[in-house]
């Protein structure tokens, strides 16, 4: 088996995980009654910008972990949790790059592009149906 095959093995099993965790949270935060629903969202994104912050460093500082265990947390994991982890994630590479304005234009645009794409999915769900 190639090695992408199996990075895809590591990357979708953690994929699995994440999203599974991710259900969980919304599921059982819904049984309370004074939890507002973005509250999960919320809490999953920041505790997934946290793991991927604290799993990215350690894999960069700690070589012998392997390339497939590094992408089954980072990618897999975290990216199945929340992508808002890798969001951040891309962010701070920017600005620790000195890449100011491009992170500016990244942030700015994924979240008003994000809103006003999710805006123009509903009005285009509306005229189809």
């Amino acid at each position: 088996m190639n090695d992408y095959i199996i990075n895809m093995i590591w990357v979708g099993t953690g994929g699995f995980i994440g999203s599974a965790a991710r259900f969980s949270i919304s599921y059982f935060s819904q049984r309370f009654e004074n939890i507002h629903p973005n509250f999960s969202t919320l809490a999953v994104n920041l505790i997934g910008s946290l793991l991927l912050g604290i799993m990215s460093e350690y894999i960069l500082e700690n070589k012998s972990i392997s390339q497939g265990v590094g992408l089954f947390l980072t990618v897999g994991l975290c990216g199945g949790f929340t992508t808002f982890s890798t969001f951040a994630y891309e962010n701070i590479l920017l600005l620790k790059e000195g890449h100011f304005v491009m992170a500016a234009l990244y942030i700015f645009g994924s979240l008003i592009g994000g809103i006003v794409l999710f805006i123009f999915g509903m009005y285009i769900s509306k005229q189809l149906l």
